[in-house]
């Protein structure tokens, strides 16, 4: 990791505290290297990646072999990477400097999240907004299916009271029924046609312990049992996130879901420069400039200040008041007690 920001200071108890962020070196990929304007045509992620990434401290590889096109301009390592899995799909299994892009990272090792066993809290949230029923593929240069609608339905169409519609691109294909064949798997691989469930799992990790060793681990993108009886829970999902507290094991937080949004976010949210991941980290300072420039209502909007942000944040309560934060500025932004207790904030 890299310090990122550091910020000291003493407590109204005459307590010092110091607050140190750090970024994961991954992040270096963002601004190690600038590459003004970049042109791949017909080429393997491989080698597309192994350019891009040419003169850094980085080794990347890549296991994904589906020749790709690739135009930029004003561009950086990282960018490159997200456009090569924005093109040719696949995961990246980060090791500090060592990059692998895979087709999917993760292992089934058979591990088990049961209450009364790991499980100290569990919450499960089902959304429908990303729901796709009616699918409109488009190939290279916007090429459309090549039948009279231009659409593939589901065959879970009319589990809903209307068609849900939307379009995916798929750069690369030139082919219609190749295109034709890829958008069926929306349905049948991806489940673009059924809701989103994710499951939020506070447990504790027993790989700590000695007697259990191996046969416990587990990291992001495995996929796990969960079950909760009382829930009517007992399904298999993968790791979209982790986080964990090395030296308390029992706080550990894993989201589980059916769909890989929560990885294929975590990548994009790595590449898009460091002045918009300054954003995520530095809530705190927003809710000074509030205090101190006496920020209007509807400029909060502007500032993009949310509730998750001061959870990321670790803004406190206490944190507010002596800023003499004006708390109808947060309510304008529907930022509730209920929230800030749902992101750990104090």
């Amino acid at each position: 990791y890299r310090i990122k920001t550091t910020d000291e200071q003493r407590d109204s108890t005459g307590k010092l505290i110091a607050n140190i962020q750090c970024n994961h070196v991954w992040y270096d990929a963002a601004d190690c290297k600038f590459l003004p304007d970049v042109e791949y045509i017909g080429m393997t992620p491989h080698a597309i990646l192994r350019d891009a990434f040419s003169g850094t401290r980085f080794t990347v590889s890549s296991e994904v072999v589906t020749m790709t096109d690739i135009w930029d301009e004003k561009s950086n390592p990282a960018k490159i990477l997200n456009k090569v899995i924005e093109n040719v799909g696949g995961e990246i299994d980060i090791d500090n400097w060592t990059i692998v892009h895979k087709e999917k990272i993760g292992q089934n090792k058979g591990v088990v999240f049961k209450i009364g066993k790991n499980i100290s809290s569990i919450k499960r949230t089902v959304d429908t907004s990303n729901l796709i029923t009616r699918l409109y593929p488009l190939g290279k240069d916007d090429m459309p299916l090549g039948n009279d609608t231009g659409y593939i339905d589901s065959p879970n169409i009319n589990k809903y009271d209307y068609p849900h519609i939307g379009y995916k691109e798929y750069k690369d294909i030139d082919d219609p029924a190749e295109l034709a064949e890829v958008a069926q798997k929306e349905f049948t691989e991806n489940h673009i046609d059924e809701p989103e469930v994710s499951y939020r799992v506070e447990v504790a990790e027993l790989k700590k312990l000695a007697i259990y060793g191996d046969t416990e681990s587990f990291d992001l993108g495995d996929t796990v049992r969960c079950i909760d009886e009382g829930l009517d829970i007992n399904t298999e999902q993968r790791i979209v996130e982790y986080e964990y507290y090395p030296y308390e094991p029992q706080k550990s937080v894993v989201v589980l879901s059916n769909s890989i949004k929560g990885i294929v976010n975590l990548i994009v949210k790595l590449v898009e420069g460091n002045h918009k991941l300054n954003n995520v980290l530095d809530a705190k300072d927003y809710i000074k400039k509030i205090a101190d420039e006496a920020v209007g209502e509807k400029q909060l909007v502007d500032l993009s200040v949310t509730y998750q942000k001061l959870a990321d944040a670790a803004v406190t309560t206490r944190a507010l008041a002596d800023l003499s934060v004006d708390t109808s500025k947060l309510a304008y932004l529907s930022i509730t007690a209920a929230q800030l207790a749902d992101s750990s904030v104090e």
